[in-house]
Formats: C-alpha cells, sequence, structure tokens
C-alpha cells in the first residue's frame, strides 16, 4: 500500500516537506517518525511543547503533527495557535486519543483538524499531502 502512495511522491527537484511530530509517548512518536521518512518527508520529533517550540524557532517545518495532550506547559492546542501566530503558512494537524474532533477549541476548528487515534498511517500521510498541496482546500475540510 506504501508504494502505491510513494509513486505520487514529492516534486524530484525540491527538498521533502519536513514534518514536525510531537508526541509524547516514545514508541508512538518513532512508529510515526519511521512510518512518514519512508514516504519520502523528513522528520523532526518532539516529545513536549517547550521542544516543539524549539525546534519551531531554529527550523523551517512545512506542517506541525502534535498530539493534543502532551506534558509541561503547552499542550497541542498551545502549539496550533502558536504556529498560526507566528508561521501562519504551515499547516497544523491534531491527534488524540481522548479528545474528540468535535471538542476541539472553536478558535482552532478550521486552521487544526483533529484526528482520533488510532489512526492510519497511509490516511494520514495523504491528509498532509493535501496540506501541504499549493491549492489545498481550508484546514477545516480536512477533517472530515
Amino acid at each position: 500500500m506504501a508504494n502505491s502512495i510513494m509513486t505520487d511522491s514529492f516534486d524530484c527537484g525540491a527538498p521533502a516537506p519536513a514534518i514536525l511530530v510531537v508526541e509524547d509517548e516514545p514508541m508512538i512518536r518513532m512508529d510515526v517518525a519511521d512510518g512518514l521518512r519512508e514516504f519520502g518527508f523528513q522528520v523532526f520529533e518532539a516529545a513536549d511543547g517547550a521542544e516543539a517550540l524549539q525546534i519551531l524557532n531554529q527550523t523551517p517545518v512545512s506542517l506541525v503533527f502534535s498530539d493534543v495532550q502532551i506534558p509541561g506547559d503547552l499542550d497541542g492546542f498551545d502549539i496550533a495557535r502558536h504556529v498560526r501566530a507566528y508561521l501562519p503558512l504551515v499547516p497544523v494537524i491534531l491527534t488524540s486519543g481522548f479528545v474528540r474532533p468535535d471538542d476541539a477549541p472553536p478558535d482552532l476548528v478550521d486552521i487544526a483538524p483533529l484526528v482520533a487515534k488510532p489512526y492510519d498511517l497511509a490516511r494520514l500521510v495523504e491528509r498532509f499531502r493535501a496540506a501541504l498541496s499549493p491549492t489545498h482546500a481550508p484546514m477545516g475540510d480536512l477533517a472530515r
């Protein structure tokens, strides 16, 4: 299945899109990061909000994929708000095993769709590619 999605790969002349994966569970983070690399993405990993902000301040990323519930003072919603304020062209996709898509704060509904855990990596990659497309739909439409 990965091969069919891989054939729709990125522009050979352009660098691979860089995804920031923010996930506090090491095994989940590693599985997602490894899977995304297999699909041709560059991946940066953060275990909490502070580490995510440090990466965002030092490294250009194409998309942020963050768990909502992470340790520390910043949760995934806070990261999405930071990206919206300081990197408005960078799409954000949030995930949670506890928060339902309908529970997203009203200010984030259209800019940070919420994907329920567990998720299918191939389907997630499709969402990432759609969000990274120059003609992508509003982010709220991707949550459906």
